[in-house]
């Protein structure tokens, strides 16, 4: 496998900052790895 089509993070931690995973999953995305990436509010 070369790239994965959807990165989906299920469920979110609330005592963490969500900035710091939407940061790397865009970073993923950008480099090629990852298609798509999701992420629930």
């Amino acid at each position: 496998m070369d790239v994965i089509d959807l990165f989906y993070v299920h469920r979110r931690n609330p005592s963490m900052p969500i900035g710091p995973t939407i940061e790397a999953l865009a970073e993923l995305v950008a480099e090629g790895k990852v298609a798509t990436s999701d992420c629930p509010k």
